[in-house]
């Protein structure tokens, strides 16, 4: 049996994974936009930027009409769903 290894050798200009911010410490005090949010992975998205990154200053989301419903129903839907974040007032 033959084992090889391979050494990765990193830049000066990279960081570790240890060296990067955490995902709260990353959206701190930003505002984050995201579209789709009303689809599967938007709204699952959405409820765990809500409930795991509390400094975040502001989401904005992207919604069009679609299929005969308007805009603020299929807003509305994102929070009547089970795995929905609650409004934040």
């Amino acid at each position: 049996m033959i084992m090889s290894a391979t050494t990765q050798v990193s830049s000066p200009n990279e960081t570790s994974v240890r060296d990067r911010p955490g995902i709260q410490e990353f959206f701190n005090g930003t505002s984050v936009f995201i579209t789709g949010g009303t689809g599967f992975l938007g709204s699952v998205l959405l409820e765990k930027l809500i409930r795991c990154c509390p400094g975040i200053k502001k989401v904005y989301l992207l919604v069009r009409p679609k299929k005969g419903k308007e805009i603020t129903e299929r807003f509305n839907e994102i929070f009547d769903s089970p795995v929905s974040p609650s409004p934040i007032n």
